[in-house]
């Protein structure tokens, strides 16, 4: 340590500075700066919150033996899936749509404020940026897709 003339505090050097730095980042998060979550770690959060079990479900389904249809005799090889895996697939998009902006480019907050005014009398809806002015948006039931669709903008 290094002790100033006018002053009485005592100005820390510059290695003792730089070794504080690493410390800390080499312990990672501490009680007062927790480490940021990542993206997917949010998604999953929010998935948990909004209780809609169907995306990001983790359990195992079986593939039977009807169920899918592969040929390598064609120029490229061929797979088609059963109805019933079909469903299974779409099962957690059922309730959403794709909107394209047209005319200007909003973003993701003037989309979010205008949609919330607009359909004030839906029971929710999440909204992901999917770039070039593509948005998900995924409602809450199938009754407020309807409602977007037929009566929105």
């Amino acid at each position: 340590m290094v002790m100033c003339a006018d002053k009485t505090s005592q100005l820390p050097l510059a290695a003792d500075r730089s070794i504080k730095k690493a410390k800390f980042k080499a312990q990672g998060a501490d009680g007062d700066n927790p480490s940021p979550l990542s993206f997917r770690d949010m998604l999953m959060d929010m998935q948990e919150q909004s209780g809609n079990g169907n995306f990001g479900r983790k359990d195992d389904w079986e593939l039977e033996e009807d169920d899918l249809t592969f040929r390598e005799e064609e120029p490229m090889p061929f797979i088609a899936f059963s109805s019933r895996v079909h469903e299974r697939l779409v099962e957690p998009w059922e309730n959403s749509v794709v909107v394209k902006i047209l005319g200007r480019n909003l973003g993701y907050r003037v989309l979010s404020s205008r949609l919330n005014r607009i359909w004030s009398s839906t029971t929710g809806f999440e909204i992901i940026d999917l770039a070039n002015d593509y948005f998900f948006i995924c409602f809450n039931n199938k009754k407020d897709v309807e409602y977007a669709l037929i009566e929105g903008p």
